[in-house]
């Protein structure tokens, strides 16, 4: 996916949950893990036709693609959600002048 052009691709809803590492509070007791869900419009494409059989010789992960926009806070540590299935963020690209990321995703199984 070359420069991201078309907003209008961007329809599908995916969930960004970033997760909070436990602490130890001031008396050692470890507080809960807090999840914060955004739920925003993504462009979603798989990897591309030479890439995904390259993938396939070299592993079995199965990586795939999300555009989202600029600014929507999203780190390594985030998981990303979409029709059910759990994605792990290997890398996030910027797009154009800061107009979109660029989310390489794999399947958690």
């Amino acid at each position: 996916m070359r420069y991201f052009k078309d907003i209008g691709k961007m329809d599908r809803l995916v969930t960004i949950r970033n997760t909070s590492s436990p602490v130890a509070n001031v008396y050692g007791e470890v507080t809960s893990t807090t999840n914060t869900d955004v739920i925003v419009n993504a462009a979603y494409s798989y990897a591309g036709k030479d890439e995904s059989q390259l993938l396939n010789k070299e592993t079995n992960i199965k990586y795939e693609y999300f555009v989202i926009r600029y600014g929507i806070t999203v780190t390594m540590t985030s998981k990303l959600i979409h029709e059910g299935s759990t994605y792990d963020v290997v890398n996030i690209e910027p797009v154009g002048r800061q107009a979109f990321y660029k989310l390489k995703c794999k399947l958690v199984v």
